[in-house]
C-alpha cells in the first residue's frame, strides 16, 4: 500500500514515545491537569481522546477557503489567499495545560520539516467546561521565537474557518463525528481546497503520515 513507499518519520523523538509505559497507562487521567502530561505519553494521551476522523470534500467551489479572513493574536487580519498551493494544517487546541502546548510545539516542529509543502495555523479554543479566565492564552501557549506556525486570536466555532472546514460534505470515514472542545481537532486541507481531512487527538507519526499522503497527491497531479 502507499504507507509502504513513505520513508519513516522525521519527527523528534519526544513526540513520538511514551517514557514509561506503565506509569502513562496509570496517570492518564492527568492528561488535561498536568502541563508535562503530554511530553511524558504523547502516545497514551493522544489514545485517551482520540476518535475516526473523516474526510470530506469541497467539489463545488474548493477555492472560496482561500478567500476566507482569520485573526492573528495580535489582532491583525490574514487572508487564506497564500494559502493555495500548499496544505494547510488548521489546528484547533483547547486551552487545557499541556495538550495545548505539546501541539503547538509539535505542529512547530511539523512547520520546519515541511516548511516547503505545509501552512500551520492554531486556533485556540475554550475548552467546553465553561471557563472564560481571560488569562488562558498567556498560560496554555507560549509561541515561539520566529514561528512558522500562524498563531490565531483564540475563537470558537463562529470563527470562518472553522464553520467553513466544519460544514463541507463527508465522504469517508466517520460521518457521526462530533466536533468538541475537550480535544484537539486538526484539520489537513489539500493545497487545491477539494480534500478537506478532519483527525481528532492524532499522534504525531499519524499526523505526519497523512500529511505525506496528501503531499505525495500534490506531487502526482504535478507529474
Amino acid at each position: 500500500g502507499i504507507f509502504a513507499m513513505l520513508p519513516p518519520t522525521t519527527l523528534g523523538f519526544e513526540f513520538q514515545h511514551d517514557s514509561d509505559t506503565d506509569q502513562c497507562a496509570k496517570d492518564v487521567d492527568l492528561c488535561t491537569r498536568d502541563a508535562e502530561m503530554w511530553y511524558k505519553c504523547p502516545i497514551s494521551c493522544s489514545q485517551k481522546f482520540e476518535k475516526e476522523g473523516l474526510m470530506a470534500e469541497e467539489r463545488d467551489d474548493p477555492e472560496q477557503l482561500f478567500l476566507l479572513e482569520v485573526t492573528r493574536s495580535d489582532g491583525t487580519s490574514l487572508s487564506l489567499e497564500e494559502n493555495e498551493g500548499y496544505l494547510t494544517l488548521f489546528a484547533v487546541l483547547p486551552l487545557l495545560p499541556g495538550m495545548a502546548q505539546f501541539y503547538y510545539d509539535a505542529i512547530e516542529h511539523i512547520a520546519h520539516v515541511y516548511k516547503y509543502t505545509v501552512v500551520p495555523m492554531i486556533l485556540p479554543i475554550l475548552p467546553s467546561d465553561g471557563s472564560d479566565d481571560s488569562n488562558v492564552d498567556d498560560e496554555f501557549i507560549k509561541p515561539v521565537p520566529n514561528a512558522k506556525s500562524v498563531l490565531l486570536k483564540t475563537g470558537d466555532t463562529s470563527n470562518p474557518v472553522l464553520k467553513y472546514l466544519l460544514t463541507r460534505k463527508p465522504v469517508a470515514g466517520n460521518h457521526d463525528l462530533d466536533f468538541t472542545t475537550d480535544r484537539p481537532t486538526i484539520f489537513i486541507v489539500s493545497h487545491t481546497g477539494l480534500y478537506i481531512e478532519r483527525t481528532v487527538a492524532p499522534t504525531m507519526e499519524m499526523l505526519e503520515r497523512r500529511i505525506k499522503v496528501h503531499e505525495w497527491a500534490m506531487t502526482e497531479k504535478e507529474l
